[in-house]
């Protein structure tokens, strides 16, 4: 899936995209299946950003009307639609409680409204419509609930994802269309020529006249590499996220703070991942710090009755500088090679609709034909008892030939995580895994991170090392796995108190 750098060099391409996270890997995507030859770069791993700080909820049904346009509300619906269709093994339906209290800020009729709203404009859905519960069958359906001033509830339809998986196979699904996919190559600058990239100390130019940044939080450092001059185009939020131990069923909660702000406990296999809104707070893009604790107490305080050792995880996310700018348009600048078009804060939601149009205002294209398009391991038998294929879709039977050739890789790779070997030695000689890291973080993704067990992690470097896996300094390789795990996780042994 990717390709080494200095094989590139003088290499033709349509375009540049700077940035392996969601929107970079679908802009590649489109540009791949109209027809195009996209380069699809970024200086470190695909999503390497991605961690648990983002929220899983694809559906706007919970902030709808009230909060967004009408347009965007109906926009996101029917991308939701769409990947459920593109991605069943990615996108899982999720029933979600919402409670209404008493004294709260936001009135019951108004969020009542706003979901029955949210449903009407998005059109035909395949999920069940809102539905209204008393504050009895409230508890009864998810057990630890407060019930101190409960009116009642409302349970709807979300949809729910995990952003490194989906990216991953956003990008799988614009190589094998014909895309050109290199990790660790940085923008150096540019010249009349085409684009410059470094790696490793060597430098190659490729021959473009049209460089695309999505580069997110790095969007205005790429734009100062290529030689731009002007404002600054984004800025960033800080976010914190806490993972807290595994909930029985599937049931989601998102309740609202008295600052109107939603905070949501999304279940997940392994662990419950829960957190607010962000709190409006400019940070560079270097900081990742957590969100004031105060958030945190807030969240805790209305979830469930419990006690529990808990993880937490931040993160940056990315929003227009100036208010006038819209999230997900382009800003055209004149650069020394001919264009660039830098994706201003594009929403995770609309990814693919996101791409669509900038590829659209780039290229005379015809109608997208990603609408309808599966997305890699989208095609095929849906297998929904089986957890391999919640992970990887159809290339589950891949999985298991290679099993079967060595048995040893039906084995789990550890007793902490869900993972088996084999899905190790896919990363590593399928999904583009550079580093031990890169397969470890953001090819076995789990709410909780890696288990960074020494013995598990020894034992998961053999396995990555006898796949091809190149890790010239073990020491190095698992200190590197455990020092990204931790710059994007709090203190771990820390235990969060839940009060009623």
């Amino acid at each position: 899936m990717r390709t080494v750098l200095t094989q590139l060099h003088d290499a033709a391409f349509d375009m540049v995209i700077v940035g392996a996270g969601i929107h970079g890997a679908a802009i590649a995507r489109e540009a791949a299946v109209l027809g195009a030859r996209p380069l699809l770069v970024d200086a470190g791993d695909v999503q390497v950003d991605a961690d648990a700080s983002r929220s899983p909820l694809i559906d706007s049904t919970l902030q709808g009307v009230g909060c967004s346009s009408i347009g965007a509300v109906r926009e996101e619906r029917r991308e939701r639609e769409r990947l459920l269709r593109a991605a069943p093994h990615l996108a899982r339906p999720l029933p979600t409680l919402v409670p209404f209290f008493g004294g709260g800020a936001r009135a019951r009729w108004a969020q009542r409204w706003g979901a029955w709203a949210s449903a009407r404009v998005g059109g035909r859905s395949t999920l069940p419509r809102p539905e209204v519960l008393s504050a009895s069958d409230a508890v009864a359906a998810f057990p630890g609930l407060r019930s101190d001033g409960l009116r009642s509830a409302l349970q709807v339809f979300d949809v729910r994802t995990e952003d490194a998986r989906l990216t991953l196979a956003n990008l799988q699904d614009a190589v094998d269309a014909g895309a050109t996919f290199a990790s660790y190559a940085r923008v150096a600058g540019c010249t009349e020529r085409g684009v410059t990239l470094r790696a490793n100390g060597d430098a190659v130019t490729v021959r473009a006249s049209v460089v695309v940044n999505a580069a997110g939080a790095a969007l205005d450092s790429v734009r100062r590499t290529l030689e731009v001059e002007g404002r600054e185009l984004v800025r960033t939020r800080r976010r914190r996220r806490t993972v807290l131990p595994a909930r029985a069923g599937e049931l989601a909660l998102c309740a609202f703070l008295p600052d109107d702000r939603a905070h949501f406990l999304v279940p997940f296999e392994g662990g419950t991942l829960c957190g607010a809104d962000d709190v409006d707070e400019r940070a560079s893009a270097s900081e990742v710090e957590s969100a004031p604790a105060v958030d945190l107490e807030a969240l805790l305080a209305s979830g469930p009755d419990t006690q529990a050792r808990c993880i937490t995880r931040t993160g940056l996310r990315v929003l227009p500088a100036d208010p006038s700018l819209p999230e997900g348009g382009l800003v055209t600048e004149r650069i020394r090679c001919g264009q660039l078009h830098s994706l201003v804060a594009g929403r995770f939601r609309t990814h693919r609709s996101t791409a669509e149009r900038a590829v659209s205002k780039i290229m005379v294209a015809p109608r997208s034909s990603t609408r309808l398009r599966p997305l890699a391991g989208g095609a095929g038998p849906r297998e929904v008892d089986d957890p391999l294929w919640w992970r990887h879709g159809a290339a589950v039977s891949r999985l298991r030939y290679l099993a079967r050739r060595e048995p040893s890789l039906g084995a789990p790779l550890c007793e902490h995580r869900p993972f088996l070997a084999v899905e190790l030695v896919y990363a590593a000689q399928a999904q583009g895994a550079v580093t031990f890291a890169d397969a470890m973080l953001r090819r076995l993704v789990d709410v909780r991170g890696p288990c960074l067990q020494p013995a598990c992690l020894a034992r998961a470097l053999e396995v990555f090392e006898q796949a091809g896996g190149h890790a010239p300094d073990r020491d190095a390789a698992i200190r590197a796995v455990i020092e990204q795990a931790r710059a994007g996780q709090g203190d771990s042994d820390a235990t969060c108190e839940v009060h009623p």
